[in-house]
Order: C-alpha cells, then structure tokens, then sequence
C-alpha cells in the first residue's frame, strides 16, 4: 500500500505522465488492488491507445481474472497497430492457447518467433501446444 500511496502521489502532480500511471497501476495490482489498476489501465488504453505496456497490463490482469475474450481482443490490438511487437504477439499466442484455440495460438507462436527466434514465451506456447497433443505416456 505504501508503494501505491507514493505512486499515486506523483500522478497527482503529473497526472499527464502516462509511465507514472503504469508504475501505479503496477503497485496497486502489486499490492492487491486489482479493480484499481484496471482503472488505471483502462484510461490509460482509452487516452493513449500507442502505449503498448498499458494495454498488456491489463490484457495480463483480464487472463488472471479468466476473461480470456478480452484479454485476447487487447493483445490483437496490440498486434494490429505494432506487427513487430513480439511481447505481444507471444501474449496473444499464451492466450489464444488457454482459450482452447490452438491453431491461431500456432499462428501467434510462428509470427513472434519469426520476430524473436528465441522468445521464451512464444517457445512455451509451442511447448505447450505440443504437449497437449502428446499422448499420455505410462
């Protein structure tokens, strides 16, 4: 809370400083505010759609909550405006593959790995993808 507290104290005076608000919004879902730094997030996605850490912030909290739709539509937006976001791309993979959608969870892994070809996350969603299609071994 002392964090948040600070945090909130500098956008207070510099409420314009779109950084300062993502520092907050990490603190307040640090500190366990998450409807707070939804707020947050979610103005800052509203007044400043090219700031990319916003919108895979709260792309981040909706997945934890479990809306995986909106988590989604963030990350493809993300994608659409910027297609050599490889952070992004690899998020949109991880949650097109939690939402059982494993062929566009491949075409998310492929594209992010053509970007990064040692991105970890988008190594896991293909990871994962092959994993799920593993037979059981005994």
């Amino acid at each position: 809370p002392g964090e948040a507290v600070a945090r909130a104290a500098v956008v207070r005076l510099r409420p314009g400083d779109a950084r300062a608000r993502l520092a907050l919004a990490a603190a307040l879902a640090g500190g366990g505010a998450v409807d707070g730094a939804e707020e947050v997030l979610r103005a800052l996605v509203r007044e400043c759609p090219a700031l990319s850490d916003a919108a895979l912030r709260l792309a981040e909290l909706r997945g934890r909550a479990g809306d995986r739709g909106e988590a989604v539509r963030l990350l493809a937006g993300v994608a659409a405006r910027d297609p050599w976001h490889a952070d992004a791309i690899a998020a949109l993979g991880a949650a097109l593959l939690d939402d059982g959608r494993e062929a566009d969870a491949a075409v998310a892994a492929r594209r992010a790995l053509r970007l990064d070809p040692e991105h970890a996350l988008a190594l896991a969603v293909e990871g994962g993808m092959a994993w799920q299609l593993a037979p059981l071994a005994h």
